[in-house]
């Protein structure tokens, strides 16, 4: 596998406004990165990232989407064109430096993954927090919040130096996707998503970038003996 390296910015789903009058004077600090999580080494977080979320699943299964159709029945909303797939499954949470736009993070990250050799899938690039929203909605991630570990703290607000908001599942509009496989030494393709968006809201002036990685893997057989 090739090492993708980054240089990015700030991250976005609408969290509950939480204020912290203790720390009014010194206003709210920046979380920290979540305990126990670590980057995953095909892809490095863009520069001065923070990891909020992490997962790591040894073996399991995830879904990707192939377009941005939804299924036209009665059922609950769902996308239409979207692929299963099983192997070592690893999903991450960013929160990028304040300042940072939503489109200079997702930028970096399609430039990084585009010139270490990604096979574009599936791509969003204007209005798409509808698209992923409607992809989580079935799938492995449907809880995002309970799925993952998270950091502590909140994300403060830019305007207000003694408010913040929740931080566990930044994700939210202004969002851009990007769907495509890694060349794998082993010889079967690496499957990466990316979605980037605002982090929160537009006050928090940051962005938030969801990564999953489902590296293939076989399933570890003779567990069960009849």
């Amino acid at each position: 596998m090739k090492n993708v390296i980054h240089t990015i910015g700030k991250g976005a789903l609408a969290g509950a406004l939480v204020f912290n009058f203790n720390l009014a004077q010194a206003g709210v600090p920046w979380p920290g990165n979540v305990p126990g999580g670590q980057d995953h080494p095909l892809i490095q977080r863009f520069a001065g990232s923070v990891l909020l979320g992490y997962q790591a699943q040894s073996w399991g299964q995830a879904e990707v989407p192939l377009s941005a159709q939804e299924a036209r029945d009665s059922g609950p909303r769902r996308l239409k064109d979207v692929q299963a797939i099983e192997g070592k499954v690893t999903r991450l949470v960013y929160l990028s430096p304040q300042g940072k736009a939503p489109l200079e993070v997702f930028r970096n990250y399609e430039q990084a993954l585009t010139a270490a050799g990604l096979t574009r899938k599936f791509s969003c690039d204007k209005n798409c927090s509808n698209l992923y929203f409607a992809w989580r909605a079935n799938g492995e991630v449907k809880d995002l919040a309970q799925s993952l570990r998270w950091s502590v703290g909140g994300i403060p607000s830019a305007t207000s130096a003694s408010s913040s908001y929740a931080l566990v599942d930044p994700l939210s509009a202004d969002g851009r996707m990007l769907v495509g496989t890694l060349p794998n030494q082993s010889g079967a393709p690496v499957s990466v998503l990316v979605y980037t968006s605002t982090a929160i809201n537009d006050d928090t002036r940051a962005a938030a970038t969801f990564i999953q990685i489902v590296e293939p893997k076989a399933m570890q057989t003779g567990q069960v003996t009849v």
